[in-house]
C-alpha cells in the first residue's frame, strides 16, 4: 500500500486536532427499516459527539441529508445481499448475509440501485456484483463485518482486493459482528486483514459503529432489545488543510498521511508486515 489510516476506538480521541479528521464510515437511519432515527437526527447525534464526517449507509438505500455548518455528510449505501443460498454455503445454523459500503456515492437520480443481474451463487459472484454496483455510483467499496456468519475469509477478500476492494472492516463495534469468534479455531476480523496483506491483497481497514440507535439508545436498552449504539468504532483521518475533505475528491480520503508522532496511536505503513494496531473501548457510552 501507498497510503495510511488510522483505526481509532479510543473514546473521546478528538476530532479536527492538529488536522486530524473524526469520521463514521458505517451507519444507519429509518431509511434501512431497522432503525427509527431519522437522517436528521442521526447527523445531529454524529455531530454533538464530536465527527467531523460521516459516510450514511442505509440498507439498499442511498440517504443523502445535508451537511452542516460544522459536519460533512457524504451519501453511501449499504449493499445488502442476503440470499437464500451461497457457495460455499455457511456453519449449520448461519445464513449467506454478504454486506459491502458503497462509499462516497453520487445518489442515482431514480433513487435506484443500479445493481447489474444476479450471475451466480458463489460468495465471489455476489461481493463482485456489489463491487460492480459501488463502480457504477462512483464509490468506495468497503467488506463489512467479514466475520459475521463467516461471510468472508482471507483468501476470498484477497480476491476481491484484485477486484477493486478497497476497504475491509476490521473492527465493526455492533455486538454481533462475531470480530472476535467465541470459535478459537476461527480467526478474528484483524488476523483476516493481517492474511489479506500478507498475500499482496492491497485493502484498508477501517473501523465502525453500525449503529442503528441513538437518541433511544438507552430506552431501546431498557426495553431489553438489542442495542446497536454509536461513537464506538471510528476512523481518523488527517486532511491537507484544515478545511473538510471536498466531496469533489473523496477518494483522496483513504489514503491520507498521518504523521504518527502526533498521535497516541501506533501505525505501521502498510508496506511493511506490521498494520495498526487496534483498540477498544469498553462498554457503551450511555
Amino acid at each position: 500500500m501507498t497510503g495510511w489510516l488510522v483505526v481509532a476506538l479510543v473514546a473521546g480521541v478528538p476530532g479536527s486536532v492538529n488536522g486530524y479528521l473524526k469520521g463514521q464510515l458505517h451507519l444507519h437511519t429509518n431509511n434501512s427499516g431497522d432503525s427509527a432515527t431519522p437522517p436528521a437526527d442521526a447527523v445531529r447525534w454524529y455531530a454533538a459527539h464530536g465527527y467531523d464526517f460521516i459516510v450514511v449507509t442505509d440498507h439498499n438505500h442511498v440517504t443523502a441529508p445535508p451537511s452542516t455548518p460544522t459536519m460533512l455528510v457524504i451519501p453511501g449505501v449499504e449493499l445488502t445481499q442476503n440470499v437464500a443460498h451461497c457457495v460455499p454455503p455457511p456453519p449449520l445454523g448461519l445464513r449467506c448475509l454478504l454486506h459491502v459500503n458503497a462509499l462516497f456515492v453520487a445518489p442515482p437520480p431514480d433513487g435506484k440501485i443500479p445493481g447489474p443481474p444476479a450471475t451466480g451463487a458463489s460468495r465471489f459472484e455476489i461481493y463482485h456484483r456489489a463491487l460492480d454496483t459501488t463502480r457504477r455510483l462512483g464509490g468506495i467499496a468497503q467488506l463489512n463485518h467479514p466475520n459475521f456468519h463467516y461471510a468472508a475469509d482471507a483468501p476470498l477478500i484477497t480476491l476481491l482486493a484484485r477486484d477493486g476492494l478497497t476497504l475491509l472492516e476490521v473492527a465493526n463495534q455492533s455486538w454481533d459482528s462475531n470480530d472476535v469468534p467465541a470459535d478459537k479455531g476461527q480467526p478474528t476480523s484483524e488476523a483476516i486483514w493481517d492474511a489479506v496483506l500478507t498475500a499482496g491483497g492491497d485493502v484498508f481497514g477501517t473501523a465502525t459503529d453500525d449503529a442503528h440507535h441513538y437518541y433511544d439508545a438507552r430506552t431501546v436498552g431498557a426495553s431489553g432489545h438489542d442495542v446497536f449504539p454509536g461513537d464506538l468504532g471510528f476512523v481518523m483521518v488527517r486532511a491537507e488543510s484544515p478545511q473538510k475533505p471536498s466531496m469533489k475528491q473523496p477518494k483522496s480520503m483513504p489514503t491520507m498521511s498521518p504523521d504518527l508522532s502526533t498521535t497516541s496511536l501506533r501505525g505501521m505503513p502498510c508496506t511493511t508486515t506490521s498494520f495498526t494496531e487496534v483498540h477498544s473501548t469498553a462498554g457503551y457510552p450511555w
